[in-house]
């Protein structure tokens, strides 16, 4: 389960800005489960500026996006986590995917060491 923290500065958090959060965030939910998201949006002018902290299991997701539109300031902060989200998760796969392959190449060695060493004696 995923905590959700909306923050406005002199902009109230409305039903309708939550609903959008809410939905936005389950969309990240099926990428990677994130165990708390904190969302701070503010108006600076006439554009509003979203801040998404996104944990995980070891590390912070983190994006500020600004745009004119105080919807689309949190699509757009949501949809750079996301890639950021798929990005870590490509490369964990090819982390995992490559320790796999080393420890494939070590274990015939050592049963090769073994073979060597009952001829041996």
């Amino acid at each position: 389960m995923c905590n959700l923290t909306i923050h406005g500065h002199n902009i109230d958090v409305t039903e309708a800005i939550e609903l959008s959060v809410k939905d936005k965030l389950n969309k990240l939910k099926s990428i990677n489960l994130g165990t708390r998201a904190t969302l701070t949006f503010k108006q600076e002018g006439v554009k509003f500026e979203a801040h998404l902290v996104y944990h995980i299991k070891d590390k912070d997701i983190v994006a500020k996006k600004t745009h004119e539109d105080l919807y689309v300031a949190i699509g757009l902060v949501f949809d750079t986590v996301r890639r950021q989200l798929r990005k870590a998760k490509i490369n964990h796969k090819s982390k995992q995917s490559a320790l796999k392959r080393k420890q494939a190449a070590i274990e015939p060695l050592s049963a090769d060491d073994d073979s060597e060493q009952q001829h041996a004696a």
